[in-house]
């Protein structure tokens, strides 16, 4: 359970983040961030945690700054589909995928994929997933900043809470452009 927030601007992409994790009975305080650099593209995940460390852990082919949605069809999807493939249980019988939310920034734009591994952009550049992602797209609609939507969905979803992050992308990839994915 988790809120995650993306916002597109004409010059960068507002992120923002809560820190909660629950799983089964208990709540704690998340020490990674729900949103990570990989081979140079930000990703932010919901759900199922293992989907959020597959990611983290596969090894992406590098940005050629082509068309972002094309590069992510062509080359994201097919590499991110065989990881999930490989791991048990990510994958059933009849070839689906459920229990996670992928937000991605490539190119400087960002995209939203569901489990199904199709990106795809919103006509008002706003993004949201997890529990409390309604909440914030609500609020957000209404006029809030990214972090007031944060604040508005902790008060209504009992799974978003913990500290509340936002930055933008570019400042987020800046941070962490040496983050690499371990061989």
């Amino acid at each position: 359970m988790t809120t995650l927030v993306m916002v597109q601007t004409p010059t960068d992409v507002v992120i923002g983040w809560d820190s909660l994790v629950t799983r089964a009975n208990e709540q704690s305080g998340m020490v990674a961030p729900k949103f990570f650099v990989n081979g140079g593209l930000l990703f932010g995940v919901s759900g199922v945690v293992r989907a959020m460390d597959i990611i983290e852990t596969t090894r992406f082919p590098p940005y050629d700054g082509t068309d972002p949605r094309k590069w992510l069809i062509m080359s994201l999807v097919p590499v991110l589909r065989a990881a999930f493939e490989d791991e048990p249980g990510m994958v059933s019988d009849d070839g689906q995928m459920d229990g996670f939310g992928i937000l991605v920034v490539v190119g400087g734009q960002a995209f939203g994929f569901d489990s199904r591994l199709s990106p795809g952009q919103t006509t008002d550049g706003i993004y949201t997933m997890g529990s409390g992602g309604d909440y914030a797209r609500g609020a957000l609609f209404a006029g809030a900043t990214v972090m007031e939507a944060l604040h508005a969905a902790s008060a209504i979803d009992p799974y978003t809470g913990g500290a509340l992050m936002v930055t933008s992308a570019s400042k987020y990839l800046e941070a962490h452009a040496d983050d690499e994915v371990p061989l």
